[in-house]
């Protein structure tokens, strides 16, 4: 067919500016390409700050990084980046994407309770005056915990 010319993979350079401190360790930390127009999706494990990345078809792609970091006072980040609308045409196209953590904590709120609220199987839960000033005071003391470990 005259006037047309083949479409060839190409290689993508992902540069990763973590802004997370003094990171000792990355783990699972993975780069992915969806490009949804034409159901494409390519996943590749990242073991530093960049990866090359091959056989990508041009297009436009939503590119994902996600991952856990851990810095050098043994604290576990959980990180994420991404860059939307990448238009990737050219062999060695480079994107820079900056990525950003999250410390786990070890405070995790299951499930919160209210005076009033309605449980899931009906009813209410009974309030009282005095009851209110407790939840107040539990709420500004659970507050005064998160805070703190944050």
């Amino acid at each position: 067919m005259s006037g047309t010319a083949e479409v060839n993979p190409i290689t993508v350079d992902v540069y990763l500016d973590i802004t997370v401190e003094n990171i000792s360790t990355l783990k699972d930390l993975t780069v992915k390409f969806d490009n949804y127009d034409e159901d494409l999706h390519y996943v590749k494990e990242v073991t530093d700050n960049s990866v090359k990345v091959d056989g990508i078809i041009p297009g436009i792609y939503s590119v994902t990084v996600s991952g856990t970091a851990i810095d050098t006072e043994n604290n576990e980040y959980y990180i994420n980046g991404n860059s939307v609308n990448a238009a990737l045409f050219k062999h060695g196209s480079a994107l820079n994407i900056e990525v950003q953590g999250l410390k786990v904590s070890p405070l995790i709120f299951k499930e919160i309770y209210y005076c009033g609220s309605r449980p899931e199987k009906g009813g209410v839960y009974f309030e009282t005056s005095s009851m209110r000033y407790t939840i107040t005071l539990l709420t500004f003391c659970i507050w005064t915990v998160f805070i703190s470990q944050i």
